[in-house]
């Protein structure tokens, strides 16, 4: 009895270890491919990065580029209006002979604003009123704290 089962322990461990050779020779291939398979998705990856920042950096040069030219054809644009807007050297006559310019003051009278008062006068009434605040708070604050003082 105990030969029978030591042979049939035997037999199977054999074709175990039989199925394990099988087994890992085919693992062993499967891992090489597994590990081929991940090093190309990675290089596609990387790839697909590279091409990302390339794609942003031509896009931010691009605008750049863009807002260069436009900022150099409005300033070519305007310097051509200047041009065409007089005639020959005299900057005081224009091409456009319908062009009236009417004078008009630049002043106005604001010396009696209200009440017949000057601005002036209005600003040192206000700073007076506001200079009495102060020396009324400021004696109110020590009066208050010299009384305290004698209560303690």
């Amino acid at each position: 009895m105990k030969r029978k089962i030591f042979i049939t322990i035997l037999v199977f461990a054999l074709s175990i270890l039989c199925s394990t050779i099988s087994f890992a020779t085919d693992f062993g291939t499967e891992i090489q491919d597994s590990a081929n398979k991940t090093g190309e998705s990675m290089q596609s990856v990387g790839n697909g990065v590279m091409n990302f920042t390339n794609n942003v950096g031509n896009g931010i040069k691009n605008v750049a580029e863009g807002i260069g030219n436009g900022i150099r054809n409005t300033a070519e644009d305007i310097g051509r209006g200047v041009e065409s807007m007089f005639d020959g050297d005299n900057p005081n006559t224009t091409s456009n002979s319908s062009y009236n310019a009417v004078r008009t003051s630049t002043e106005t009278d604001f010396s009696n604003a209200g009440s017949g008062m000057a601005n002036t006068a209005w600003i040192w009434l206000i700073l007076g009123i506001t200079g009495i605040i102060i020396v009324a708070l400021t004696w109110y604050y020590v009066s208050q704290d010299t009384g305290n003082n004698r209560k303690s």
